[in-house]
């Protein structure tokens, strides 16, 4: 196997993203650029220049649909469809995940992260009543927390507090079991259902109430440029980052270019 650097990375999971892009084509189900993939789209017409992965988002019908009838299309292809949400398989994300199995990775910050992938987030109905839908990004958050320490590695942190501090809620979380939290998730996730709900929210995504928005308007389908491709995302994609990153434009300090993997090779 081969090193892969940067530009290499990302080269790998823009042939999945594509993958991806052509089977919802040709199978007519909905999807959308996501988080840093939506904003370097946006910013860059392609990668936030120091970004190794992709996101996107489909609304739950359309999502589950994806589940029952991708994994022979991708496995065929070298990919790998996993859901976290199978009760067969031992994994701790809340999301779909399409991995590509010539690749073995390893995360600077995870120990369930052993290929390169691209992230598939399901985006379900959330209350109009705004309290409601706090209390509910509340219960989803203390159960992501457990579940992200379960596969936390220890020794790493972005502070020495947290390299430190790590070590002791771990103990607590692998007790819980991750198994526990994602049910937990599950139940959350459609607790609205998304076709009769008025507001949407990638509900397990990382960036909590800061997701919801009309659903009339998520389901607006407009045209955007990633790396020269021609790919789709949600019309109130400027709220969407606004209200996740403030002046998107903008480009970050240095400190904040955080990257993922720490070692990428293939073949």
């Amino acid at each position: 196997m081969i090193p892969l650097n940067l530009e290499q990375i990302q080269e790998k999971v823009l042939h999945i993203l594509l993958e991806f892009a052509k089977f919802c084509k040709d199978n007519n189900l909905r999807y959308y650029l996501a988080g840093g993939t939506l904003l370097g789209a946006i910013r860059h017409q392609g990668f936030i220049p120091w970004d190794e992965d992709v996101d996107v988002c489909m609304p739950r019908p359309d999502y589950d649909r994806f589940l029952s009838i991708a994994p022979p299309y991708f496995i065929a292809r070298g990919f790998l469809v996993q859901n976290g949400f199978s009760p067969s398989l031992d994994v701790s994300f809340p999301y779909c995940k399409i991995y590509d199995l010539k690749s073995r990775a390893t995360s600077v910050y995870r120990t369930d992260i052993n290929h390169l992938g691209m992230d598939i987030f399901p985006v379900d109905g959330v209350p109009d009543d705004f309290g409601e839908a706090k209390r509910l990004f509340n219960q989803v958050s203390f159960w992501k927390r457990i579940l992200l320490l379960t596969s936390a590695r220890i020794g790493e942190g972005r502070t020495l507090f947290r390299k430190i501090f790590k070590v002791f809620p771990k103990i607590i979380a692998d007790l819980i079991g991750a198994r526990r939290c994602l049910r937990h998730l599950q139940v959350l996730s459609v607790q609205y259902s998304y076709d009769t709900s008025n507001y949407v929210a990638a509900i397990t995504g990382s960036y909590n109430i800061k997701e919801i928005l009309p659903k009339k308007d998520y389901e607006k389908n407009v045209v955007v440029t990633f790396e020269g491709h021609k790919l789709n995302a949600f019309s109130c994609w400027d709220t969407y980052l606004t209200n996740i990153y403030g002046n998107y434009m903008k480009m970050p300090d240095e400190k904040e270019k955080k990257r993922f993997y720490s070692s990428v090779y293939y073949g």
